[in-house]
């Protein structure tokens, strides 16, 4: 009754390792739906902050005529 046999260790590792297994899953998981969150809305910039740089690089000759017209329009859109 006292022997420790092969079977014994067996059980142990299916069910340790089992258990850690299942632990790293879950923490995986966890950690993966952290960074898959959505960004707050206060952490991006309001219309009207994007509206003002597009116009301060038209201003500073950055960006053509044509192009500060397409991102105004694909700014305005997303209003």
């Amino acid at each position: 009754m006292g022997s420790f046999s092969i079977w014994h260790l067996l059980v142990l590792l299916v069910f340790l390792g089992g258990g850690v297994g299942l632990l790293g899953v879950v923490i995986w998981w966890v950690t993966r739906s952290a960074r898959g969150a959505a960004t707050p809305a206060a952490a991006l910039p309001s219309v009207a902050e994007r509206l003002r740089q597009l116009d301060a690089l038209k201003a500073e000759g950055l960006i053509s005529e044509a192009e500060h017209a397409r991102q105004r329009a694909t700014i305005v859109q997303g209003v």
